[in-house]
């Protein structure tokens, strides 16, 4: 169900468009974080109707530690086994990689059935910060 794309910018870059997205999951913009010295790695998951991508950048934190940030990400429609499945996958890499948290911004899913979804499997909403 799910596969990870390493350098196939073509094809990335053209499920980033059908899904929507912007340039902060595009190839592009992974190849500016890795010039930082940061990792980056691209997933798509598709069952027979639906996709669900992201982009993750990992973060250094203190002490060896790290986070995921998928930027205005994850990108696709809210279908709950996908999304298990998903989740799933990434939670099982992180133990793997002594990640502490993963940030994620759905802008293009703003749907309650979503956010149930996401605050029963451990996520918490932040506020975001107004400095007008």
């Amino acid at each position: 169900m799910s596969a990870e794309l390493k350098n196939e910018q073509q094809e990335w870059n053209k499920v980033v468009f059908q899904l929507g997205g912007s340039f902060l999951e595009s190839k592009e913009w992974a190849d500016f974080q890795n010039s930082l010295g940061k990792q980056t790695r691209r997933f798509v998951f598709k069952d027979k109707n639906s996709t669900l991508a992201t982009q993750i950048i990992k973060h250094p934190l203190k002490f060896n530690y790290f986070y995921f940030y998928s930027p205005y990400g994850p990108l696709g429609d809210f279908k709950k086994e996908l999304w298990t499945e998903f989740l799933k996958e990434i939670k099982k890499i992180a133990r793997e990689e002594k990640i502490v948290f993963w940030r994620i911004e759905p802008e293009k899913q703003k749907n309650e059935d979503l956010e149930e979804f996401l605050k029963s499997s451990g996520f918490k909403k932040q506020k975001a910060f107004n400095l007008k």
